[in-house]
């Protein structure tokens, strides 16, 4: 009888690798970046705020966990650069990259009409040129060392179908997918997977005045059809999916971990529930 138990067990383990992760400081990214952790990587936590990045490093640790906290703007060539330079001298390489930084989606959502080129541009820089520069970067390491490697950038739902209000968004998403399989074929060749994951409604605290809100948040997961919405943790699971040993036959995908609920479409899940505008003009990224 094959040793299937122990075999499964071990093929999510992720010991010995180095994961890093951008927008590691709150909401997706850090129970992406906890979860890791947990299956045994060597975490580089990648964001702006310096504060936070300290208290997710300071609680993996406390769990045994090794975490290393990098302040970074993605949108600067020159921080991605010195991210995957860190990373490397810290551990001796990349193994694992997830882009996960998003620019604020709520905060600047408006009609095409009225979207001003700056707020496109900021969203395109972090959403879609961040995540290309950084993918090469880490590439590199990946094939001059021959290990192989794994990418998982971070798209949303909202990348699946073009969504009012959200043109900028909704765009750098799609491109981000259709990035992720077009380097899937470039580098399989070498051992590297890339795929991306498109999360639904997740409880962050970028939608928290929908959560506080009955009417509003019944409205939103009415065509959820568990019900409800995620977790961050609940990304982290299906990304360490990705990331191990257990997916190594998958790359080029996009996997949506959504409730059921499916790309956003007129009238139904995230569509149906949010509004820009309820939202705070300065609401956080996930950067």
């Amino acid at each position: 009888m094959f040793p299937v138990v122990p075999e499964i067990d071990n093929a999510f383990r992720l010991d010995d690798r180095t994961a890093v992760v951008t927008g590691g400081n709150r909401g997706i990214g850090r129970g992406i970046a906890e979860v890791l952790a947990a299956a045994g990587a060597r975490v580089v936590l990648a964001a702006r705020d310096v504060a936070l990045l300290d208290e997710v490093r300071n609680g993996i640790e406390s769990q045994g966990g090794q975490a290393l906290a990098v302040s970074v703007d993605v949108a600067q060539d020159a921080d991605c650069r010195r991210l995957i330079d860190k990373a490397c001298d810290a551990y001796g390489g990349v193994d694992i990259l997830v882009n996960n930084a998003a620019a604020p989606r709520f905060a600047l959502a408006k009609s095409a009409d009225a979207m001003p080129m700056e707020d496109f541009d900021l969203t395109m820089a972090v959403n879609l040129r961040a995540p290309y520069l950084l993918c090469q970067l880490a590439a590199r390491d990946m094939i001059a060392r021959g290990r192989g490697g794994s990418i998982i950038n971070i798209s949303s739902i909202a990348g699946a179908m073009g969504v009012g209000n959200y043109s900028a968004y909704s765009s750098s998403k799609g491109a981000l997918e259709r990035l992720s399989e077009s380097m899937a074929v470039d580098w399989g060749v070498h051992g590297i997977r890339v795929n991306s994951l498109g999360p639904g409604m997740i409880a962050t605290d970028e939608n928290l005045h929908l959560r506080e809100d009955p009417v509003a948040l019944a409205r939103a997961t009415s065509t959820i059809p568990l019900g409800r919405t995620g977790e961050p943790h609940e990304i982290g699971r299906v990304v360490l999916f990705l990331a191990s040993d257990a997916a190594s036959f998958v790359t080029g995908q996009t996997i949506y971990v959504d409730g059921g609920g499916g790309p956003i479409r007129p009238g139904s899940g995230l569509a149906a529930g949010v509004d820009a505008a309820a939202y705070s003009p300065n609401a956080a990224s996930d950067q």
